[in-house]
């Protein structure tokens, strides 16, 4: 009699081990599909796409100027699609290329956007030297299906006081967009 109940003892255990490991992994599975999902959904709940108008690239003859009207520039529209979440575009100038007659408080650079009608940030070169990169914009949040973002480079010509005739100066812009998924929990 008690070799039958070590064997049915034995045998209980064994089942109870059997249903936790299979619980276990059970368990296991479905939380890292929901998880997931949860990824997934909110990953592929619409992108947004960068479309450069002029090309990335900035460069050419640069000419002392009154304002920005002669400027070298360039223009990248960021889209959302109907199923997008809410979003932000950041853009970097990488400039490659640029004389040290550059380097001056007189050359300076200009990001508008298709809703404000003066420059939503500013800067000049002052101290850049080649193969640098500037942040233009950081995280501005994009309000409209498609936003546009025009950045304008222009030398001073009222600060201007060298000789700035075929100077050499190339740069291009790059510009990310990321959805910012809201009420995405962790886990």
């Amino acid at each position: 009699m008690n070799n039958k109940k070590i064997n049915t003892l034995i045998t209980v255990i064994l089942v109870a081990v059997f249903c936790l490991v299979i619980f276990g992994i059970t368990y296991a599975f479905f939380t890292m599909f929901r998880g997931t999902n949860i990824i997934n959904n909110a990953a592929t709940s619409g992108k947004l796409e960068v479309v450069y108008t002029n090309g990335q690239d900035i460069n050419g003859y640069i000419y002392p100027a009154v304002d920005n009207s002669t400027a070298l520039t360039t223009t990248a529209t960021v889209r959302k699609t109907s199923t997008s979440v809410e979003g932000y575009a950041t853009i970097n100038l990488n400039v490659t290329a640029i004389d040290p007659a550059f380097a001056t408080n007189a050359f300076k650079w200009e990001v508008y956007d298709d809703v404000e009608s003066s420059p939503i940030n500013y800067g000049n070169f002052n101290g850049i030297t080649g193969n640098s990169v500037i942040k233009l914009v950081e995280d501005h949040e994009l309000t409209t299906v498609d936003t546009t973002f025009t950045v304008k480079i222009w030398l001073d010509g009222e600060l201007c006081d060298t000789h700035v005739e075929n100077k050499n100066f190339s740069a291009y812009i790059d510009v990310t967009a990321v959805n910012v998924p809201a009420n995405v929990s962790a886990g």
